[in-house]
């Protein structure tokens, strides 16, 4: 059994250099994995000596993040959320609603793998951990680093209904 073994990779730009390398690892380990880039004949020579738990995503990540930019979240898409967290009243008049359901620490800490130790965060590429960048720039950059995660999970998403009709 290899040590990835039942997990997923998704590589961008994946039909040379590192991410192809990187793909080829994660096969060799076990991991079935998505190569996304924007050639159709460099997907065919990435795809082929692997031979195994690869799937070829054709398309440009450039033109979905493009496609995200235009649709972007409203603050409206918030309001269920912010509802049900009552800001500015005690926790416990927060009420549970289809889509958000609060826990408790305690409810946390009994699940299976919980672990709430969030050290791991800090980014040790600051030059000044005392004074980190301001949250808004905190957020455009969580913000670019999801996008750019969602326009992988997509190109994933695509190539899976893709095999389903094949299927």
């Amino acid at each position: 059994m290899g040590k990835r073994d039942g997990k997923i990779a998704v590589t961008t730009g994946g039909s040379t250099g590192m991410a192809l390398a990187g793909a080829k690892l994660f096969v060799d380990e076990g991991a079935h994995v998505f190569i996304q880039a924007r050639r159709q004949d460099a997907l065919d020579d990435a795809v082929k000596p692997i031979g195994r738990n690869v799937t070829a995503v054709q398309g440009d990540a450039d033109e979905q993040a493009l496609q995200l930019k235009q649709n972007q979240l409203r603050r409206a898409d918030l309001d269920d959320f912010v509802d049900s967290y009552a800001p500015g009243k005690p926790r416990d008049s927060r009420v549970a609603s289809e889509r958000w359901i609060p826990f408790t620490y305690d409810e946390l800490v009994a699940r299976d793998k919980a672990n709430l130790d969030i050290t791991w965060l800090r980014d040790d590429s600051l030059e000044d951990l005392d004074n980190p960048p301001a949250p808004e720039v905190i957020a455009r950059e969580i913000v670019d680093d999801l996008t750019a995660a969602l326009v992988e999970f997509e190109a994933v998403a695509a190539a899976l209904e893709k095999a389903a009709v094949r299927d």
